[in-house]
């Protein structure tokens, strides 16, 4: 335990966090050394981050490619306690992949908000190459699908939308608003994966996919998506870390 957080001051910001049975100072301090890529904008985004600086993330990076968004964000995150927030423009995944495949092999978890489904394989690609893991959101107006991919222990993106029968269904959610409600439950759920995985603190949905319908209110777990033998991504991946 460094001395920083010995500081009662700091103690104090995540006490209720200690409070939680299980979960220790050594949980704590592997979410103040961890750096998270966030990629997107907008309700869930603002969400995922705000729960992500409040559970003690060391350093948050935010990256999309509308400014007014970024700055907007700026704004609402403005003063988030000890973590370090920077803020990056980019006009594209596919203009910018070799500095991304940069940020994204030194962060420790990349969180996907994106709204080109493109843009979203593509970062799948980089994160199991990197061995990182990803959070991919995606999903429109009341109802969204959660996945943790996991390299090693999970199917890469591209095989989740084949398994799933939608790899010539892919759309955008970008012409769709969310309730701020719903945006909250999305952007924390983000924020707890990562929280889980970062600290190893409970279990992680490692092959799982979350389904949630704002409107009927209901939450579909399906499991099994386990990494695809054949696969040139995934399956590679299983290969080396066995």
């Amino acid at each position: 335990m460094d001395s920083h957080f010995e500081n009662e001051e700091v103690h104090s910001r995540y006490a209720s966090q200690l409070a939680v049975s299980g979960f220790s100072a050594v949980h704590q301090q592997k979410l103040r050394r961890a750096k998270v890529l966030l990629l997107g904008s907008g309700p869930v985004v603002r969400a995922a981050a705000q729960g992500l600086i409040v559970s003690g993330i060391g350093a948050l990076k935010i990256i999309d490619n509308r400014l007014a968004a970024l700055n907007s964000l700026r704004t609402e995150l403005d003063g988030g306690g000890d973590c370090q927030i920077a803020y990056q423009l980019i006009e594209s995944l596919s203009s910018s992949s070799s500095e991304l495949e940069s940020q994204v092999a030194v962060c420790d978890l990349v969180i996907d908000v994106l709204h080109d489904w493109q843009e979203k394989l593509s970062l799948s690609d980089l994160c199991m190459a990197s061995g990182k893991p990803l959070l991919h959101c995606g999903g429109a107006g009341m109802r969204f699908q959660l996945f943790c991919m996991v390299p090693g222990k999970s199917c890469c993106l591209r095989c989740l939308l084949a398994s799933l029968g939608l790899e010539d269904a892919i759309g955008s959610r970008e012409s769709q608003g969310v309730l701020e409600s719903l945006a909250g439950i999305i952007g924390n759920s983000l924020a707890l994966g990562a929280v889980k995985i970062i600290s190893a603190f409970g279990a992680s949905q490692g092959n799982e996919l979350i389904k949630i319908d704002g409107l009927s209110g209901e939450l579909e777990v399906l499991r099994g998506f386990d990494p695809v033998s054949d696969c040139p991504d995934c399956g590679i991946v299983r290969r080396k870390t066995k």
